[in-house]
């Protein structure tokens, strides 16, 4: 999407000038400041139209737009106003979209399904590992043991054993039919 085909009102950008500044609401004649410049009025018609002298809504815009370059480590004038927010919306909204694929992927968790495909085994961010019945949807066994993220998980191809390894550097052997760890092997 480019800056052109960005669409922000008035308020919408009133809103991301205050989230910008982290001070709250603008004052009242800031946001007069602000609005009016947004849709194109000059400092002349917004002292006319709301009874302000002219050299102290320059004063408030000069010390708006002051505020606004060091919130955002660029110049902001009043004539580069919506070029500026414009990008800085595209710009969280590219931020926002990459931190929901990097949460969205750290959702994915190690699987393996058992010889028999009848359970399916999960680890997690959470540093629990659950077994899962596949015929009925239900988790038979929650495996509890690591100090971090499970990585990985493997059925022993013919015995009720499941192995996990985890970013705490151990990897774990369980015993299925009892939901006991029985051996930890540090690696």
């Amino acid at each position: 999407m480019t800056l052109e085909e960005v669409i922000i009102t008035d308020r919408e950008a009133i809103v991301l000038a205050e989230q910008l500044l982290k001070r709250g609401r603008l004052t009242t004649v800031q946001e007069i400041v602000f609005r009016q410049s947004w849709n194109g009025q000059t400092y002349l018609d917004m002292a006319i139209d709301f009874d302000y002298d002219l050299g102290y809504m320059k004063d408030v815009g000069s010390e708006l737009w002051r505020s606004l370059s060091q919130a955002l480590g660029e110049k902001v004038t009043k004539s580069n106003l919506h070029k500026v927010l414009k990008r800085t919306l595209q710009e969280q909204e590219i931020s926002n979209s990459k931190q929901q694929f990097n949460r969205d992927i750290s959702i994915l968790k190690p699987m393996a399904f058992s010889p028999d495909a009848q359970l399916l085994a999960s680890g997690s961010n959470d540093h629990i590992v659950k077994v899962w019945h596949l015929a009925t949807g239900k988790c038979v066994q929650t495996l509890e043991g690591h100090n971090a993220c499970v990585w990985s998980v493997a059925f022993h191809p013919t015995e009720q054993i499941l192995a996990t390894a985890s970013e705490d550097n151990t990897i774990k052997l369980w015993n299925l039919e009892t939901g006991c760890c029985v051996q930890t092997l540090k690696v």
